[in-house]
């Protein structure tokens, strides 16, 4: 009883971690190429997840990852949070991306990179009838925007995933979202770049 007690205690309460996060950016030598000289007036991103038990409600603090599990797998209220905004490391992600593919800031440039934040939740992706893993995915709307012309260039919608390697001995904790939401975001960003119609999107405001 007092076991379960301590337990339940600890998915009320909210764990802070520090994410080092350095830009593994995946760019291919073919984006690269299409890119190289394209300019952007910049990357603005913005969190739109909404809470786990007020569907209809923005999550207010930004710097909130995911709410925590309890034994069974059920979400609970407590929170495992990272020192600065996902919008924050979601920017490095694409910012670092860009400029590997020789895309040049510009204030000059009528494009505008927006990134929006919908989801981000572990999922379990089965493999069979035995066999499973669980990613971390972010799924996010981008979109090119013309500020001039005031309208939408281009949009599509992503899902940026990366298999969560379990740290501990029981349940995944924040050890393991930190060490995974990395690859997430270099495969969000790298997903985006690879993408025909947002390469000839930028491309067209030259």
């Amino acid at each position: 009883m007092v076991l379960m007690m301590c337990l339940s205690g600890c998915t009320l309460m909210r764990t802070d971690a520090r994410l080092d996060y350095r830009p593994d950016a995946q760019v291919v030598p073919e984006v690269a190429e299409q890119l190289n000289g394209v300019s952007l007036r910049g990357v603005v991103v913005t969190d739109a997840r909404k809470e786990a038990f007020a569907p209809n409600k923005r999550i207010e603090d930004p710097r909130v990852l995911l709410n925590k599990r309890n034994g069974h797998g059920h979400k609970m209220e407590g929170v495992y949070a990272l020192d600065k905004p996902l919008a924050d490391y979601v920017a490095q992600a694409f910012d670092a991306a860009l400029l590997k593919a020789g895309v040049t800031r510009s204030a000059a440039s009528p494009l505008e990179l927006r990134v929006r934040l919908d989801i981000l939740d572990d999922t379990v992706v089965r493999r069979g009838w035995t066999k499973s893993r669980t990613d971390l995915v972010l799924v996010a709307y981008v979109e090119v925007f013309n500020i001039d012309g005031g309208n939408e260039v281009w949009h599509k919608r992503y899902v940026g995933r990366a298999q969560i390697k379990h740290q501990g001995m029981v349940f995944v904790g924040i050890d393991d979202y930190v060490v995974t939401l990395p690859g997430t975001l270099n495969n969000l960003a790298a997903q985006c770049l690879a993408t025909p119609e947002f390469r000839a999107a930028v491309k067209a405001a030259l």
